[in-house]
């Protein structure tokens, strides 16, 4: 088990402590009147999001691409001093748009291979690092998106074909949370999608590091995500987005 930050448990520490199961497997061994006797399998159920607070702020839907490091601490600031992180909501996730159009070719941090992702040097000027300790001195936990295609949703760099060295970059920067998107894989076949998604999931596991991998696949290809998902991320959404609205609740209610 570790300390991402002072207090505070990481929920998907357990990964690095089980191999990964199948959906299969999962099936037959998950118990949760004893969970520490399959505690991979609990963690890759969404019954981990719901009984380990997996929850926080996301920028998305409040600021959209509208956010930068001030905007951000502020943020952090906001979920401590008004009892939200107290009350378990503890991880603050920055949606698209937190990366530099261009990646770094000189400055990577250790463990981490050229080129690798930067924070937009407009927005942060202070670096990412200097945010991400900013959200773990608050005893928040941190999170970053990317998308399995070779660009994200508002067309900056992705992690199609650089699975291994972002998820090393993750870690690296000492992450926690981690959201992968479907942008960049419409029109892929089911198999393909699946491929390009259990490809970063193996590599943050590879890194060793406790990182809570959320799956955001909203199956822009032919199928059925759900059959597969949940053996690959520790949560997961198979629909599309969501927003503040009474209407979305009868929405959400009506999905297969």
């Amino acid at each position: 088990m570790h300390d991402v930050a002072p207090g505070i448990r990481s929920p998907s520490c357990w990964i690095e402590q089980f191999p990964r199961l199948d959906a299969a497997e999962c099936a037959h061994s998950f118990n949760p009147l004893t969970p520490l006797s399959s505690a991979h399998c609990w963690i890759r159920y969404q019954l981990a999001a719901v009984l380990l607070s997996v929850v926080g702020f996301n920028s998305w839907n409040q600021l959209g691409c509208n956010y930068d490091e001030a905007k951000i601490r502020a943020v952090a600031d906001s979920m401590v001093s008004n009892g939200l992180s107290a009350a378990g909501y503890r991880y603050l996730v920055l949606d698209d748009c937190w990366m530099d159009r261009a990646r770094n070719t000189t400055n990577c941090p250790a463990g981490s291979p050229a080129p690798c992702w930067q924070f937009d040097k407009q927005r942060f000027p202070a670096g990412g690092k200097a945010l991400i300790d900013y959200v773990h001195e608050r005893g928040l936990l941190f999170g970053l998106y990317s998308s399995a295609g070779p660009k994200t949703c508002q067309g900056l760099p992705a992690s199609l074909g650089r699975e291994v060295a972002d998820a090393q970059w993750l870690a690296a920067m000492e992450v926690d949370y981690f959201k992968y998107d479907n942008c960049g894989s419409e029109g892929v076949t089911e198999a393909e999608q699946q491929n390009r998604v259990r490809t970063m999931s193996d590599a943050v596991l590879a890194t060793g590091r406790p990182i809570f991998m959320s799956l955001c696949e909203w199956n822009g290809h032919t199928g059925n995500p759900f059959d597969w998902v949940r053996s690959l991320g520790n949560s997961w959404r198979t629909d599309g987005d969501i927003n503040p609205h009474v209407r979305i609740l009868f929405y959400t209610a009506m999905m297969p």
